[in-house]
């Protein structure tokens, strides 16, 4: 089942489209500049340098791209701490969008429903409740694939990309670098990834549309190059559509050179929109108070399986 939203919801999306724009225009500023992202990352860590957060899996936060992180996007205690975020994405309504890793039973949700992870969930903060806004297995998506990164359109049709090769009503094999729409009771590809010169070893596991240039901003889930730009799994790639041409958006390892290569970036909401600032802006606050062209290479082996998964002590709580 979707829920492709309401006249409200549509009009108030339109309007986040225009703020978008504005957003947008900084961001179209010389790429090779550091932009700064909401995130979520793929295990429990500490982030950021001045002022550090320890974001859970279950986050997420933002990166001013200058060393600090702040948060969250999602409270803690939103998620069963067992989950993992994987895709996210910000209605201009406030609720957001959510994927994730495992099948979990969510407050909301119908009796013996648990979402999967071939599901979007929507979150309503104001309630605390979740309910169904893609339905996986009606829709055709295989029991074993899993939503991996998450966005929606002008429309509100849900963006979906997998974490492994997919064969989907309408329109066939879908490799897990690719991102497809759902509308209409029908599947598209929207980005094709191999076509747009990014090899078979990489799989998409953050995106988000930008209009501004017309492109998307990509994270990957292996280190990987395009051409003589070289990235990790915790950096984000801007792609203009026009020009079909990368560059680095988001250097994880210029943000903070110790902690984030150990992570990787799993969820990729719009960078730099008032929820990300004004939740870092809360969580400061109360800090305060208690104290490059195509051509793509064989990516490397993924790094998650050597990383631990231990939640450090503190997990939401400010340091640094």
């Amino acid at each position: 089942m979707t829920r492709i939203g309401d006249p409200l919801d549509r009009l108030r999306a339109a309007s986040g489209l225009l703020a978008g724009a504005a957003l947008a225009l900084l961001a179209a500023a010389p790429v090779s500049a550091q932009s700064p992202v909401d995130f979520a990352p793929d295990i429990t860590a500490p982030l950021g340098t001045g002022p550090a957060l320890v974001v859970a899996d279950q986050q997420l936060a933002h990166d001013d791209a200058a060393g600090g992180v702040t948060g969250f996007l999602i409270l803690p205690g939103t998620l069963p701490g067992n989950v993992e975020v994987a895709g996210y994405h910000h209605l201009a309504s406030g609720n957001v969008l959510l994927s994730v890793d495992t099948t979990t039973a969510l407050p909301g949700l119908p009796p013996g429903a648990p979402a999967a992870p071939n599901d979007v969930v929507e979150f309503a903060p104001g309630t605390g409740l979740f309910s169904v806004y893609f339905d996986g297995a009606a829709a055709g998506v295989p029991a074993n694939a899993r939503i991996d990164a998450l966005g929606a359109n002008a429309a509100l049709d849900p963006l979906l990309s997998f974490d492994t090769t997919v064969t989907l009503p309408a329109v066939g094999a879908v490799d897990d670098e690719d991102v497809v729409s759902f509308a209409a009771g029908l599947f598209a590809m929207v980005y094709d990834g191999s076509a747009a010169g990014i090899g078979s070893a990489l799989d998409l596991d953050g995106f988000q549309p930008i209009g501004f240039p017309a492109g998307w901003l990509l994270s990957f889930d292996t280190t990987g190059s395009v051409g003589a730009l070289t990235f990790d799994d915790e950096d984000v790639l801007i792609y203009d559509i026009g020009l079909a041409t990368y560059a680095m958006y988001f250097d994880a390892s210029l943000s903070d050179p110790v902690n984030w290569p150990a992570a990787d970036l799993t969820a990729l909401p719009e960078p730099g929109t008032l929820p990300g600032l004004a939740a870092g802006a809360v969580l400061l606050a109360a800090c305060g108070r208690r104290r490059r062209d195509l051509t793509t290479a064989p990516g490397s082996p993924s790094r998650r399986a050597a990383r631990s998964t231990a939640s450090p002590p503190g997990a939401g709580s400010c340091t640094g």
